[in-house]
Parts: structure tokens; sequence; C-alpha cells
């Protein structure tokens, strides 16, 4: 669940969908839900928490790596602002008005949290340094990189399969 203030949103992604709910003392009202006849869902989370930035709500929506995508509803209506395919399912760490975008195939991207579009401000490679010269290098993290991304003094840690990375961010100063 996300809780806002008194409304609290539910989601899960093997049937029902989403629903936005307002609690009051003994009970609460829907603020609106998915429709269970309708196939397609406006928010289906599945193992990550989705977040609410400034009335809307980001995340990974779907069930499976192939229909899965990163998602911007609208808090107040449910309304798919956006949503961006191919990235399959993905966790989230909002950061300075950007999130840490972590693929389950350990992908690390930086998004830019706004509802206007899906804006890709870097990719960023979690490579090994090759074996041998000329060698390719592998990939740091490789799947299932499940557990979000967390920040915690300067140093962000992300995580797949087998391994644990810390990456030191730059503040800019």
């Amino acid at each position: 669940p996300v809780v806002v203030g008194p409304e609290v949103l539910i989601s899960e992604t093997y049937g029902p969908g989403a629903a936005l709910l307002r609690v009051q003392p003994g009970g609460c009202d829907v603020v609106w839900q998915d429709d269970a006849k309708v196939r397609r869902k406006r928010f289906q989370a599945h193992w990550s928490t989705p977040i609410h930035h400034a009335g809307f709500l980001y995340g990974s929506s779907g069930r499976h790596v192939e229909d899965a995508e990163l998602r911007c509803i609208e808090w107040q209506t449910g309304r798919v602002v956006w949503s961006q395919p191919g990235l399959g399912r993905t966790s989230l760490l909002y950061v300075d008005g950007h999130f840490f975008c972590l693929t389950e195939t350990g992908d690390l991207l930086v998004v830019k949290a706004t509802p206007d579009e899906f804006k890709l401000v870097d990719d960023i490679p979690l490579l090994a340094e090759p074996a041998a010269p000329g060698a390719e290098q592998a990939k740091l993290l490789t799947y299932p990189a499940w557990a979000a991304p967390i920040l915690a003094r300067g140093l962000l840690y992300v995580r797949g399969a087998d391994r644990l990375v810390c990456i030191e961010l730059d503040r800019g100063d």
C-alpha cells in the first residue's frame, strides 16, 4: 500500500488491479478503482512498491517481464499519464526530483520525476573490469535484481542475484 494523508492506494497484479481509498474512522470510501471485468488495469504492482510524488504515482506495473511497464498515474483519478514499456519489472528510489530505476536484469537508470513524459536522464553502466585486455566487460548485477535501490550518506546501494554494488554519488560540490 501507498499512504498519503487519509488516502491509501492498494494494488496487485493477479487480477483486481488498483484502488484508491479514503479512510476515516469506521470505514472508507472508494475514490477510484479498476473494473474487475476490464483486462487492462491502471496499475498492477507486483513486488515493487510504487512511489507517490507531487500528486502522481510512479512505479512498475505488470506481472511478467514482457508486459511490465514503468508507469505514471494521476493519484486522484487513476488516469494513466504515461507508460514506458521495455524495461521489464523495476524498482524505484526517489532522490531530489529524480528516480533511480533498477531493472530486474541489473540495469540502473536515472529518470526525471515528471508527469509530463518518461524522461531518461542517464543510463549508469554497472560493468566489471574486463578479465583480459580486449575482453568484454561483464555486468556487475544479474537477474534477479529485485531489491529497491537504497541511498545512505551519498552512497547508492543496488543488489542483484549474488552481488551488492555500492556507488559513490557525486554531489556536484
